[in-house]
């Protein structure tokens, strides 16, 4: 539709130029004002070079179209808006979905944008600003527990709950690696006022199951109900799902997932893991995983809906060929510092 917008006022100013000495019409601001503002992206930068006022009142109102564009895909991130922003570069950054460039380095300095699709229907499920804080962690290295203080803990709560997909009654097919909630995450620097892609994950939804506490055994864990029985089993009205990323990798990384369903490698990876000597711990280099990763979820007139996302990020190290143990080492919130200068700001 926006091209149809562009070609035809590009074809009224053709007409107006051959049948006139004057274009005043196609210049004056009333005219152009709406038109820029109908135009995707794509075709706004094609209309700042129809001529050199349309170029000048696109520099005029460079600010407010652009923040459009940028709020239109990512509504998530309209709680951040504060004057002096570049929005037009902010979108360009954005829309290349990772790729490095620059940053700096106080607890509440960074904040996380979440950015959620439906895989299978592809379509915007949320896009709303999580906490990020400290936590306790407990990691099992072999027959060694160890507990972290300091653990980077995100955690997001949707001002109004989703229905989770229709279509996920139905169980999964085993093969398919993309099925799932798609997550983008952003990074903002509160005190530069920027933001950065952060990482990309999948939820995948046959790794989805609810643990409920089973009384009769002393408080243990009851047998696990599966995502399709959440639309027809004896559920409480709320409850926190967990995701098995043990079984069903969540696939981190950077941008799209591939058709396998496996990304590239962030940037800040090998930052994270820079201090840690592993050549004689695992025959396999360390990666990036999704752990623990709960769901928040109420059941509405008989249907589940999502009402947030609790996650960690952890290194995880594969060492089970050489002593049997698997083990995931939870990043430290002090890590942000550092890793973002492999951001790409904007």
């Amino acid at each position: 539709q926006e091209t149809r917008v562009l070609g035809g006022a590009v074809q009224l100013w053709d007409e107006l130029a051959m049948a006139t000495t004057s274009t005043s019409v196609m210049e004056d601001p009333a005219f152009l004002e709406p038109v820029l503002a109908a135009l995707s992206a794509e075709c706004l930068c094609r209309a700042a070079c129809v001529s050199r006022a349309w170029a000048a009142a696109e520099v005029t109102d460079r600010s407010v179209l652009w923040q459009a564009l940028v709020l239109q895909r990512w509504p998530g991130l309209a709680a951040l808006v504060r004057p002096g922003i570049d929005w037009r570069k902010r979108y360009l950054v954005l829309v290349r979905n990772g790729v490095v460039q620059r940053a700096q380095g106080e607890d509440d300095r960074y904040s996380f944008v979440f950015h959620g699709r439906w895989e299978a229907e592809g379509s915007l499920a949320f896009s709303h600003v999580a906490k990020a804080r400290k936590v306790a962690h407990s990691m099992q290295a072999g027959a060694i527990n160890v507990e972290m203080q300091n653990a980077l803990q995100l955690e997001l709560t949707l001002p109004q709950s989703i229905p989770l997909p229709a279509s996920w009654q139905v169980e999964g097919d085993g093969g398919a690696e993309r099925d799932g909630l798609e997550i983008s995450i952003l990074m903002h620097d509160a005190a530069e006022g920027a933001v950065a892609h952060f990482l990309n994950f999948t939820v995948p939804r046959r790794a989805i199951a609810y643990f409920p506490t089973d009384a009769s055994d002393g408080g243990g864990n009851g047998a696990a109900l599966r995502l399709s029985e959440f639309w027809r089993g004896a559920l409480p009205d709320a409850f926190v799902a967990s995701v098995d990323t043990l079984a069903y990798s969540a696939n981190a990384g950077c941008g799209e997932a591939s058709e396998d369903g496996t990304r590239l490698e962030v940037m800040w990876v090998s930052t994270m893991f820079q201090d840690i000597d592993l050549s004689n711990m695992t025959p396999s280099p360390p990666t990036l995983e999704i752990h623990p990763l709960h769901l928040g979820v109420e059941i509405v007139d008989a249907a589940p809906r999502l009402t947030g996302i609790t996650m960690q990020m952890a290194m995880q190290i594969d060492a089970r060929q050489v002593n049997g143990n698997l083990i995931r080492m939870p990043m430290q919130q002090g890590t942000l510092d550092v890793l973002a200068d492999e951001l790409d700001w904007a």
